[in-house]
């Protein structure tokens, strides 16, 4: 999802570079919208896809990542006020199981955009809205944001840090992944971060970091 007005317009990305996690790289086309640029979805939004196959050497787990060079700017919890200057990096931890053995595996599903509008000093809720295909158990964590591999962003604050108070506090359910923010103190836009762990049979065999962004506003309603 990418915001495409003003500075941040530069950001609309026609391909991606993704890596792997084999020690590969691919330059990744932009495949969703007309003539593949993209579907605006309101508020100066574009929704991109990115899509491409890749073969494995073998069965093993692999990290893929994406790194791109620049947030939006004006960022209250992340290296303010030069958040425009801040990578935004994601990553998937994702392994190949024996099927005859272990049974496929796919990553969960997201359905919630990554992307969502708060009220200054109103409860704040937000559900990922994620399953998985293969009824694997799910757990969640909030967690920092990254710029790149391994590397959280500078001078974040959790979104309860702007504007501490005993009204302003942050929580995630480890269950069901519901964000609870009680309540935002100052208008503007904030980012989180949560990583989404796949279970089986009580074991890890997956993780993928959300980078959400939440935008606070003085709500006549």
């Amino acid at each position: 999802y990418t915001m495409i007005s003003g500075a941040s317009s530069d950001a609309d990305r026609q391909e991606i570079t993704l890596c792997w996690g084999d020690g590969t790289c691919s330059e990744v086309p932009r495949s969703n919208g007309p003539l593949m640029q993209g579907e605006f979805i309101g508020n100066d939004i574009k929704k991109n896809e990115y899509m491409a196959t890749h073969t494995y050497p073998g069965r093993s787990t692999y990290t893929l990542t994406m790194t791109d060079p620049n947030r939006i700017g004006g960022l209250l919890n992340v290296n303010f006020p030069f958040s425009i200057n801040t990578s935004f990096h994601l990553r998937t931890t994702y392994t190949f199981l024996n099927p005859q053995f272990q049974g496929c595996n796919s990553t969960p599903e997201l359905l919630q955009p990554p992307i969502d509008e708060a009220c200054l000093g109103q409860p704040f809720q937000h559900d990922p809205n994620a399953s998985d295909p293969d009824g694997d158990s799910l757990s969640y964590e909030l967690t920092i944001p990254l710029e790149d591999v391994d590397t959280p962003v500078g001078q974040y604050d959790f979104p309860d840090r702007v504007s501490p108070g005993i009204d302003n506090d942050i929580s995630i359910n480890p269950i069901t992944g519901d964000i609870l923010w009680d309540s935002p103190q100052r208008d503007g836009d904030y980012v989180i971060a949560m990583y989404i762990i796949e279970w089986r049979n009580g074991v890890p065999i997956d993780t993928t970091l959300r980078d959400i962004q939440i935008t606070v506003s003085n709500c006549e309603n």
